[in-house]
């Protein structure tokens, strides 16, 4: 797990460089759906493109509401997230949806905060539930060798 985090701590350096405060910050919990596992990033502000690029590879951009940051939580890049309401943000989708975030810290002590999701579109939704837009094209192309 520490590669893998180390891995995207160094894909999200050039945003760094940009002047975007964007932070990998932990894996969600994968309590509930498939949709709900996997990594996320949260941050304080997201460009389009980068966010948009975030859903594009199946990772969940969250962001932090007004006043709340990495900092004023306490967080350091190694916790999990479970977000509650995950699934129904995306079954029902509304763009700028809140979710509840407790988060457990690698000490073991809970900790809780509100992230909206940023997932702004419906199709954003339907990458998402894929994992990503690679698959969720071949599943696309797999589907209509079928018919």
């Amino acid at each position: 797990m520490r590669r893998e985090i180390s891995r995207r701590r160094n894909a999200f350096a050039g945003t760094r460089r940009e002047g975007v405060r964007l932070r990998f910050v932990a894996r969600l919990g994968g309590q509930g759906t498939k949709a709900a596992r996997g990594p996320c990033a949260l941050a304080e502000s997201f460009e389009r493109i980068h966010r948009s690029n975030l859903v594009g590879m199946g990772i969940l951009p969250l962001q932090f509401v007004q006043e709340e940051s990495a900092e004023t939580n306490g967080l350091t890049g190694e916790e999990v997230f479970d977000i509650l309401g995950l699934t129904d943000v995306l079954e029902n989708f509304c763009a700028g949806q809140d979710g509840q975030s407790p988060c457990t810290k690698s000490d073991g002590t809970m900790i809780e905060f509100h992230a909206t999701v940023r997932i702004d579109t419906p199709q954003e939704v339907l990458y998402y539930q894929h994992g990503g837009i690679l698959q969720y094209v071949l599943r696309q192309l797999i589907g209509k060798r079928k018919h």
